[in-house]
């Protein structure tokens, strides 16, 4: 089976994970966050991606193989290292 969904919905948290270490960073939300928002809102069509299809989720997951395992851990690995980089 394929993981596209699982991937958009990963893609979708990226985002919204990187965004919200950019704004979180400081520990105070100002008008200097105004950059981070602005990424945040020209990417949002990744996020409405990502959540479009929750639904069928579950079918998707139900019977991974390994190599759909490693891509999943690899994307999660990857935001990950994401936020860390956006929080150093």
């Amino acid at each position: 089976m394929d993981i596209k969904n699982t991937i958009e919905l990963l893609n979708a948290v990226e985002v919204l994970a990187v965004a919200g270490a950019k704004i979180a960073k400081d520990k105070k939300i100002s008008a200097d966050d105004l950059p981070a928002v602005i990424e945040l809102v020209k990417k949002l069509d990744v996020v409405l991606e990502g959540i479009k299809d929750l639904d069928q989720l579950d079918e998707e997951v139900k019977d991974l193989d390994e190599a759909e395992l490693i891509g999943i851990v690899s994307k999660v690995l990857i935001i990950a290292k994401s936020v860390k980089s956006e929080l150093a």
